[in-house]
């Protein structure tokens, strides 16, 4: 009996100590950021700070934003994305919105090789119509008419006629959603990719005197 006493004693003893050590631990400490969400217009920039050690830096999308090594944010494209933190303590995500300053003209609705029925069931009907395209009239400020052009039944371009000098808003209209590439004898040419692996090419000139804005998909 007396030796069970003694065993019992020491047992308690023990869980005691440990239960006393453990609440003495420092808990790990876990990375944290000034920030997870942001929302930034075109050209913007974010600069992620936190208690992390030796962090890295990546985004979902480079597309609509970019990060650096520094943790330095730079919004791109509107859209939504993440940038992934990766420190000593763990990880985390910021959350990226980039929204437009320029809403100048309504963006055409594009579904490379879709057929009339298609377009008109997503935008209703047209104010003009005729075997190879249809065309609809616009209220925005720089926009007058958008035309869709179908070969073999299917869409094969758009064209967006502008109203007259609004071609620079067009253009930065164009920078937010497209990535630019380069002027061509006075046209503008963006695609929707950073990359070879486009999809739709866009291009902003001038056509008898009216500044266009042409869609047409990668051949």
């Amino acid at each position: 009996m007396r030796n069970l006493l003694i065993t019992l004693i020491a047992l308690i003893s023990f869980v005691s100590c440990e239960k006393t050590q453990n609440e003495n631990q420092t808990p790990p400490e876990t990375l944290k950021l000034d920030k997870t969400e942001v929302t930034l217009y075109s050209q913007d920039e974010h600069k992620i700070t936190s208690n992390g050690r030796n962090c890295t830096y990546s985004t979902q999308d480079p597309f609509i934003a970019s990060v650096n090594d520094s943790g330095n944010i730079t919004a791109l494209h509107i859209g939504e994305t993440f940038t992934e933190v990766k420190a000593e303590q763990g990880s985390d995500k910021v959350k990226v919105t980039v929204l437009p300053k320029y809403n100048v003209i309504k963006d055409p609705y594009i579904k490379w090789g879709c057929a009339k029925d298609d377009i008109k069931a997503k935008l209703g009907s047209p104010a003009q119509e005729n075997s190879a395209n249809i065309v609809y009239t616009e209220t925005l400020p720089a926009h007058a008419i958008t035309g869709y052009t179908f070969k073999s039944g299917k869409l094969s371009s758009v064209t967006i006629a502008l109203n007259p000098n609004y071609q620079s808003d067009a253009q930065k209209h164009l920078a937010e959603r497209y990535q630019y590439w380069t002027t061509e004898n006075g046209a503008y040419v963006f695609t929707d990719s950073m990359t070879n692996e486009w999809n739709t090419y866009v291009i902003l000139e001038k056509v008898d005197g009216i500044w266009c804005i042409i869609y047409t998909p990668k051949q």
